[in-house]
């Protein structure tokens, strides 16, 4: 859905996050699928993945290998990149681009590439995005095709819970169509469970698809994850079809790495001084001032004072639980706190994470 990925990449640029962040990991699987007429069944699913968030940029890159159990194989490999400048608080200009490469064995392969600018707006929970983007297709049947794409999308998110909507109008050529979609995801510490579906007017129209998709964190550097669902027929010439996939993602950047690149875990302490209030203590070098921001409070900063030992500290009314957060340094610099875990979001960046214990 590239309009949700653009949501959760403009999220970041409206809101908290600029720092220097990468994720690697390895997913190793199965899959069964069909991905055109000639190559469907079971296959071993091998995948790698690298983002990077570096200031105000993004960047991620993503590849599949599936070697079927008839002999065939499939191949994909896509790449994602955001460019963003706040205008204020709340809203963001940028340019965000990619690009896609699918290959079956044999001669049969597609590429896309696009690329093209973006206006975001955060309203309390709620992130609106406004995109256009102008590029090219190379169909499987060799030919090659310019299109241009419109996309609105919408996300709100309450709790551990995220609504988004989309529509996602294309035209080249001949060619007029609009894809809308829609899905929810739920997240819970470890485990996030999302379900979505789309449907399609104009050309190239199909019967509506759904999808979803399981993952649940089982040590620290691995995730499991399953999906499955159907998806519609393409620009570039492939036919709809549908897929389930399970694997076990493995990350590459261990934990004592991350902590090398972002501080000690005992630069952050969380302690509950209640049943619904938490004290947070946090050392940031070289700071005059420091206030905290996270999704429980729409990213307001909140003030924090400079404690005698030289930690920041707050209290805030917090039920236990996780939830994104970033550090305003002098009014200008937003950080993620030192020693904080990090999440990933839909586009290869990450964010620091506020873990409220039970007790």
């Amino acid at each position: 859905m590239k309009s949700a990925l653009l949501l959760g990449a403009v999220a970041l640029v409206v809101g908290p996050v600029r720092l220097l962040a990468q994720d690697l990991s390895l997913v190793v699987g199965g899959v069964n699928a069909r991905y055109a007429d000639t190559v469907a069944g079971s296959a071993g699913l091998l995948g790698g993945r690298f983002g990077m968030v570096r200031g105000a940029a993004q960047g991620q890159v993503e590849t599949s290998l599936a070697k079927f159990t008839s002999g065939e194989w499939a191949a994909q490999l896509s790449l994602q990149g955001l460019v963003g400048r706040p205008l204020s608080r709340r809203d963001a200009v940028g340019f965000a681009m990619g690009g896609s490469l699918n290959r079956l064995q044999g001669a049969i392969w597609s590429s896309t590439v696009a690329g093209g600018p973006f206006f975001a707006h955060v309203a309390g929970a709620t992130t609106s995005s406004l995109s256009l983007s102008g590029g090219a297709v190379r169909r499987v049947d060799s030919t090659l095709l310019a299109l241009g794409t419109a996309s609105l999308g919408f996300r709100v998110e309450r709790g551990p819970w995220r609504l988004e909507t989309s529509a996602l109008g294309t035209a080249g050529d001949t060619l007029r169509l609009v894809d809308w979609m829609a899905g929810v995801t739920w997240h819970r510490s470890a485990v996030e469970v999302a379900l979505s579906g789309g449907a399609r007017t104009g050309d190239l129209a199909t019967n509506p698809w759904w999808q979803a998709r399981l993952e649940a964190g089982v040590t620290p550097w691995a995730t499991l994850e399953a999906s499955g669902g159907q998806y519609p027929r393409d620009v570039s010439g492939f036919t709809a079809g549908r897929f389930a996939t399970v694997g076990l993602r493995v990350a590459l950047l261990q934990p004592s790495l991350r902590s090398a690149l972002s501080g000690s875990s005992d630069d952050l302490q969380t302690e509950r001084v209640g049943q619904s209030r938490v004290r947070v203590r946090v050392r940031v070098a070289k700071a005059s001032r420091v206030a905290i921001a996270g999704e429980w409070n729409d990213w307001t900063p909140a003030p924090m004072r400079r404690d005698p030992d030289g930690r920041w500290s707050v209290t805030l009314a917090l039920s236990p639980g996780v939830y994104r957060c970033a550090l305003l340094v002098d009014g200008s610099r937003w950080v993620a706190p030192p020693g904080s875990p990090r999440a990933d979001d839909e586009f290869g960046g990450q964010a620091g994470l506020l873990i409220v214990p039970e007790t």
